[in-house]
């Protein structure tokens, strides 16, 4: 989803998938990329993954 910040996404995703296992990445640190590859993704979701195992 992507939209101004603090308008309300991760809540509207949130509700959207209450009763759904979920894992959030942090895509802020994507954003001054020009475009993202697919070791990007996959970087930033086992870092999200890492948090949620510790």
């Amino acid at each position: 989803m992507i939209g101004f910040r603090r308008v309300g996404k991760t809540s509207l995703v949130k509700a959207a998938t209450k009763d759904m296992v979920r894992i959030y990445i942090d895509a802020r640190r994507l954003e001054g990329m020009s475009y993202i590859t697919i070791r990007n993704f996959l970087n930033e979701l086992a870092k999200s993954l890492s948090i949620i195992a510790n």
